[in-house]
C-alpha cells in the first residue's frame, strides 16, 4: 500500500503513511472483531467502535509510534485473524469453511510479511483458544454433561486451526526456510548481554502506571515523585485504565467471559517477563 506514494513522494512520505495508517486499519480490525462478538446484544455498534478505538489509539500504539517501528505499528491482522479464526469454527458447510480458511490463510500470510512477533501471537492464541475448549470438554466429561458431538467439534476445530496453520506454512515456505537457515547460520555477532529479558517487560506495579511518555500523567506528573516512584514504563507495557474499567464491568453483568480473562492472564505473567 506504500508503494503509490514512495514513488510518487518519496521513502519519507510513504514511511510516515504507513506509520499512520496503522491506526484507522488497526481500529478497523477491532471494530469488526467486537462487532462479531456483539452480534447479539443491543449496543453491539457503539460497542464494537468502542473496541476499535480502546485497540488502536492505546498506550503500547503510541510508544511504537514514538520509537518508529513500523512492523509493529501494523496491529490490525492481530483482531482480523482472530475474527477469521471465529467465523471458521462455526463454519459447517464446506463452502464456508473454504471461504473463511482461505482469509485466515491470507490475513496470517500479512501477518507474517509484516511482523514474525505478533504471527507468534497469533499461534500462542490459538494454541490457549484449543486449551480452553479442551478443558471445557473434559469438565463436562467428569460432570458427565457430555452435549452431543462436543468432541467432533473440537477434532473440527483443531483440523481447520492445523489446516491454516499448515498452508500458511507451506506458502511462506519459500521465504520461511531461508530466513530460519540464516537465523541458524551462526553468521551475525551474538549480543550477550546487551538486551536482558527485562529490556521489554514491565513489572507489577509499572503494569497498573502510565506510560513515561504520556504528556499529562507521565513521568513529569508531581503524583508519581511524591509516591517516590521514581520510573515509568518507557515501551507501553501497561494496563489502560478505561479498558480494565470496562473489562471488569462486562464481568460483572455477562456471562461467558471467563476465556477472556484466562487470556488475558496468561499475556499478563508473559508481559512481567521471566520471574
Amino acid at each position: 500500500m506504500g508503494l503509490p506514494v514512495y514513488f510518487s513522494t518519496g521513502r519519507v512520505a510513504a514511511f510516515s503513511f504507513l506509520m499512520l495508517l496503522g491506526f484507522p486499519t488497526s481500529a478497523y480490525g477491532g471494530y469488526l472483531l467486537g462487532r462479531f462478538l456483539l452480534r447479539d446484544k443491543p449496543f453491539r455498534e457503539w460497542g464494537a467502535l468502542a473496541a476499535g478505538l480502546f485497540w488502536s489509539f492505546n498506550a503500547y500504539h503510541f510508544a511504537i509510534l514514538r520509537m518508529e517501528w513500523l512492523n509493529l505499528v501494523a496491529m490490525q491482522w492481530i483482531p482480523l485473524f482472530i475474527l477469521c479464526l471465529f467465523r471458521l469454527e462455526k463454519s459447517h458447510t464446506w463452502r464456508a469453511i473454504l471461504v473463511n480458511g482461505r482469509l485466515a490463510v491470507l490475513i496470517y500470510l500479512l501477518s507474517l510479511l509484516t511482523d514474525y512477533y505478533y504471527s507468534l501471537f497469533l499461534g500462542i492464541f490459538c494454541g490457549l483458544y484449543l486449551f480452553w475448549k479442551a478443558a471445557l470438554w473434559f469438565k463436562n466429561l467428569l460432570a458427565r454433561k457430555r452435549e452431543a458431538g462436543q468432541l467432533r467439534a473440537l477434532g473440527l476445530l483443531l483440523g481447520k486451526v492445523a489446516g491454516v496453520f499448515g498452508l500458511s506454512a507451506l506458502l511462506f515456505s519459500p521465504i520461511l526456510v531461508p530466513t530460519v537457515g540464516e537465523i541458524t547460520s551462526k553468521n551475525y555477532q551474538n549480543l550477550g548481554n546487551v538486551v536482558g529479558f527485562s529490556t521489554h517487560s514491565a513489572d507489577l506495579l509499572q503494569l497498573f502506571l502510565p506510560p513515561a511518555n504520556r504528556p499529562w500523567w507521565g513521568a513529569g506528573f508531581g503524583l508519581w515523585h511524591t509516591l517516590n516512584i521514581t520510573e515509568l514504563n518507557n515501551f507501553g507495557a501497561v494496563i489502560g485504565y478505561v479498558a480494565l474499567g470496562l473489562g471488569l464491568i462486562a464481568l460483572s453483568r455477562f456471562k461467558g467471559l471467563w476465556f477472556w480473562v484466562f487470556n488475558a492472564g496468561i499475556w499478563l505473567a508473559l508481559s512481567l517477563g521471566r520471574f
